[in-house]
């Protein structure tokens, strides 16, 4: 499973700037199906598709192979800070889906 994340997944807030999780709590419960039900979801930030930044081609194909060589369901977030920090962080730190689930794919680890 692939999940493309643009700025709403990551503010906390919706489009008129009011304090909101919607989008990251629905993000929350993908994770927890996706694990559940034995996928890998691997996600990929909206900003570097749009502007072709931070060889999100690359990262894409080598999280995509990396699940096809392990398949244990997990989710696969790129070495970012949006995946660090912030509200994404706050609503995983007392769910089942942390980082003994979650892999940081960067580049480099793949082609090591």
């Amino acid at each position: 499973m692939i999940e493309l994340d643009g700025y709403l997944h990551f503010c906390g807030k919706d489009f008129s700037g009011n304090p909101c999780d919607e989008v990251s709590q629905r993000d929350l419960m993908k994770e927890s199906w996706a694990v559940e039900n034995n996928y890998v979801l691997v996600r990929v930030l909206q900003t570097d598709v749009w502007f072709d930044r931070a060889d999100w081609q690359s990262y894409l194909l080598n999280s995509l192979a990396a699940a096809g060589l392990d398949s244990r369901p997990r989710v696969i977030v790129p070495d970012a800070p949006e995946y660090q920090a912030g509200i994404y962080c706050e609503l995983r730190a007392g769910s089942g889906v942390g980082s003994r689930q979650k892999d940081k794919v960067s580049i480099a680890s793949l082609t090591d």
